[in-house]
Parts: structure tokens; C-alpha cells; sequence
């Protein structure tokens, strides 16, 4: 397997829902609630984190 295949099947199911709608829409913020929490994945630039 290549490596990029090996990366993807280690994906939960959450990062694919993640990387699917990121890459519909790659400007936007995403947060996902987990819990109690909402969370963002992946680093974002630091003008998101200026609310």
C-alpha cells in the first residue's frame, strides 16, 4: 500500500465527514461538537482564532 492509501485507512469516520465537507468548502470554519465541546481539526490559520 502507498503511503497516502495507509494514512486514509486509518481515518475514523469523523475525519473523513471532516475532510469531505473541508473540501467543499475550504474557506470555512468547521466545528464539530464532541461531547460538551465544540472542536476544530487539523491547524487553523490563525485568523479563525480571533472571534
Amino acid at each position: 500500500m502507498a503511503t497516502k492509501e495507509k494514512k486514509l485507512a486509518r481515518v475514523t469516520p469523523l475525519m473523513k465527514q471532516y475532510f469531505a465537507i473541508k473540501a467543499k468548502h475550504p474557506d470555512a470554519l468547521l466545528l464539530f461538537r464532541i461531547g460538551d465541546f465544540y472542536e476544530t481539526f487539523v491547524k487553523m490559520p490563525s485568523k479563525h482564532l480571533r472571534f
